[in-house]
């Protein structure tokens, strides 16, 4: 909600910010909404798969 209130340059809004823009008032098209959820997680995933042993060793050293 803030960055919503504080980014007033188009080019400075993050993905997710961009995203909920996509809501109407009235009107909502969920279609395109689902896909840029979908586009927005793929990276997240990919990475996580990758560096998933490196992100457990670190979480187990810290207990």
């Amino acid at each position: 909600m803030f960055a919503v209130v504080f980014i007033n340059k188009d080019s400075a809004k993050t993905l997710i910010v961009r995203i909920q823009s996509m809501s109407g008032q009235y009107q909502t098209s969920w279609g395109p909404i689902g896909a840029a959820l979908v586009v927005a997680t793929i990276p997240t995933l990919l990475i996580y798969l990758l560096l998933n042993k490196q992100v457990q060793k670190a979480w187990w050293r810290e207990l």
